[in-house]
């Protein structure tokens, strides 16, 4: 047993790279699936061989197997006490299987951590094999999206209007998180790759930023920027031999920043405008823009909500929460407005429709999350699904997928406490560590690891995707793992160079 823990280690570093290099595979085989109308079970089962393999061979080769004992026990109480207040509700705890999946692919970030941990902590070539393996991940993707746009396959990242590069690949979100992490890995790797030189940084700062930029979504955008001009400052005042290098990226940033008016950004929020636009001008068609709010704690009468009637049951974005919880509750959660921007509002009308059901649920649910079954809900007439950008029948989701308070309405507020504490350690930790690490060239690599980690905590504020789809957890986790090693108080020196160097 021995032999093969010394063998597995000595593997480690490339076991880790192709660990890296399978994740945008795996989601250019998904996109293909969905593309050819076939299951996903395929995917869904290598993910988590993956997961279990990782988290296996973490196990194996760890010398603090108490960690892993406590994750374990800690998910799995939870995920006990979730079924518990699932089973208290009305009608019992409908399609557990699918809801204990979803549970899992909340569960994969932490794990992914542990297993990534104990890798690092066992061969120290890991870290080096981990950043080009992410490199190699932003390579791929760039890859994909230049091809797909090409040869005329690219779905774009906003279909019907024809707008934003997305490639072979299924979530938007996931796909700007993703991106958003991966920049600054690569402008770290080209800061260590060229010590001396300020030009092939500059163009790495823009080559990596170019598949943001044709994206689209606001937030990618923003972090494309913030990436630019955080690293560039950091590398600036941070590592001040290296001024060339840091004006490079900054020169970089303010590209982006003069090319915004060609962008895809721009274009998208163009068109949101005017469908705004058209929305309040059809709201006002109604003419009952007069209609005043009910005084506080003063009951609709019938020939007012007679009035709102019209507004409420056309709109297809309020609709389903009419359907479900009636026009007077669903008045009064959107507070009688008649706002075009807040009723058109998709992810308003999924909150508001989980905060309902809170509202109508045990403690023991607001504890410990909502069945997952108990965010469909079934429109007769049929509702416009998001996802595939077409009117389907049947059950519409209302799961809050892209914002983190979907994270509360499944888990409750004990598994929301427990997320916010697992990743607000990380940062605390970086900033425990940056005097220690000033002038090193380990601070430069904390810096990139950091604005990485910032532009994940801004996904998963806006998004939710890379706490929720396993495709974008598992790159946060990877960074994470780089936070902790960079941060340990016992780090062993990743080189003898890095010991004495500095940046």
């Amino acid at each position: 047993m021995r032999a093969f823990r010394d063998s597995v280690k000595r593997q480690l570093p490339r076991l880790v790279f192709l660990f890296c290099l399978s994740q945008p595979i795996l989601d250019v085989l998904g996109y293909w699936q969905q593309y050819f109308a076939l299951s996903n079970v395929l995917t869904l089962a290598l993910r988590m061989l993956l997961l279990g393999g990782s988290v296996g061979l973490g196990f194996l080769l760890s010398e603090r197997k108490r960690f892993y004992f406590l994750t374990f026990g800690v998910l799995g109480l939870f995920t006990a006490l979730h079924a518990l207040a699932c089973l208290l509700e009305p009608g019992g705890y409908e399609a557990p299987v699918k809801d204990l999946v979803n549970l899992v692919r909340i569960y994969f970030l932490p794990l992914t951590f542990l297993c990534f941990a104990t890798f690092l902590r066992q061969n120290d070539k890991v870290y080096d094999a981990m950043k080009k393996g992410l490199l190699a991940d932003l390579i791929l993707i760039a890859a994909v999206q230049l091809i797909s746009a090409l040869t005329g396959t690219d779905p774009h990242t906003y279909h019907h209007d024809q707008i934003g590069i997305l490639g072979w690949f299924l979530w938007t979100n996931s796909q700007s998180a993703i991106l958003s992490m991966l920049m600054p890995i690569a402008i770290c790797w080209a800061l260590r790759r060229w010590e001396d030189k300020a030009l092939p940084v500059g163009i790495i700062a823009l080559a990596s930023g170019l598949p943001l930029y044709l994206l689209a979504p606001r937030l990618a955008y923003a972090c494309l920027l913030a990436c630019c001009f955080g690293l560039g400052l950091w590398t600036l005042f941070g590592a001040r031999k290296r001024w060339k290098q840091a004006l490079a990226i900054l020169v970089a940033a303010c590209i982006f920043v003069t090319a915004y008016p060609l962008s895809s950004t721009k274009a998208r929020r163009a068109v949101v405008y005017t469908e705004t636009e058209n929305h309040q001008k059809w709201v006002e068609g109604k003419q009952i823009t007069e209609l005043k709010r009910p005084q506080k704690n003063q009951p609709l009468t019938d020939e007012e909500a007679a009035a709102y009637e019209p507004i409420y049951h056309s709109l297809s974005t309020v609709y389903s929460v009419v359907e479900r919880f009636g026009l007077r509750r669903t008045l009064e959660a959107y507070d009688y407005t008649l706002d075009a921007s807040v009723l058109g509002d998709a992810r308003l009308r999924k909150r508001t429709y989980c905060n309902l059901l809170m509202e109508d649920s045990g403690p023991m649910t607001r504890v410990f999350g909502l069945n997952l079954s108990r965010m469909f809900q079934f429109i007769p007439q049929g509702f416009y699904n998001e996802k595939t950008q077409r009117w389907e029948d049947g059950y519409e989701s209302l799961d809050v997928e892209n914002d983190f308070s979907g994270i509360y309405f499944l888990t409750g507020w004990a598994g929301l406490a427990l997320m916010l504490a697992f990743l607000l350690w990380f940062g605390l930790r970086a900033l425990r560590s940056l005097k220690g690490l000033w002038g090193t060239v380990q601070f430069l690599e904390l810096g990139a690891f950091c604005a990485a980690y910032c532009c994940a905590i801004l996904h998963g504020y806006f998004t939710a995707s890379v706490l929720r789809r396993n495709n974008a957890s598992v790159y946060m986790a990877l960074i994470l793992a780089g936070i902790w090693y960079l941060t340990q108080r016992d780090q062993r020196a990743l080189s003898s160079e890095n010991t004495t160097k500095r940046a």
